[in-house]
């Protein structure tokens, strides 16, 4: 990082871009070609500055210092909409009726013990075991209740619309 920042404005220019990607993967490059002797003071610089963190920190920490973790934010978090808790549910999936009705019995063979990440790898296993006829049923009424959510779902739309 010290020799980029030295450097940093010589590869933008060679490159036509401060694009900081193409800039990082660039100094690389040219870090890993640079001569030994070369490399060798800021290598110097970096270990000093090294030093004089690691007796920072611990004078901070000798003198009653704690040491937080940052907490990460997660990106998505904005762009993440709320759901609206009036809004109509979607109807459940072939394979969620089939769950519903079939949990109990994948729970009481795997044992009370069993965690849910087990049941739910076993059940995945018996799903696909599945016989089609039985699927069927299960994907049927699913299908049934599909209008009744559409249907449902436009009436919210308009409403939220007009008001």
């Amino acid at each position: 990082m010290l020799w980029l920042k030295d450097n940093r404005e010589s590869i933008a220019k060679k490159l036509g871009t401060n694009s900081v990607t193409m800039v990082a993967k660039e100094a690389g490059k040219l870090w890993h070609k640079l001569p030994k002797e070369s490399s060798a003071k800021y290598v110097a610089q970096a270990e000093k500055a090294k030093k004089m963190y690691t007796a920072e920190l611990k004078q901070f920490i000798d003198q009653g210092g704690v040491l937080k973790k940052r907490a990460r934010k997660d990106p998505m978090a904005a762009k993440k909409k709320k759901k609206d808790p009036n809004a109509p549910k979607r109807p459940l999936s072939a394979y969620m009726r089939w769950l519903g009705d079939n949990r109990a019995k994948i729970t009481k063979s795997l044992g009370p013990e069993a965690k849910v990440t087990e049941i739910a790898k076993e059940a995945g296993a018996r799903w696909k075991r599945v016989k089609k006829t039985t699927k069927g049923k299960y994907q049927a009424a699913y299908e049934k209740d599909w209008p009744a959510y559409k249907k449902a779902l436009a009436e919210y739309q308009k409403a939220e619309v007009e008001a």
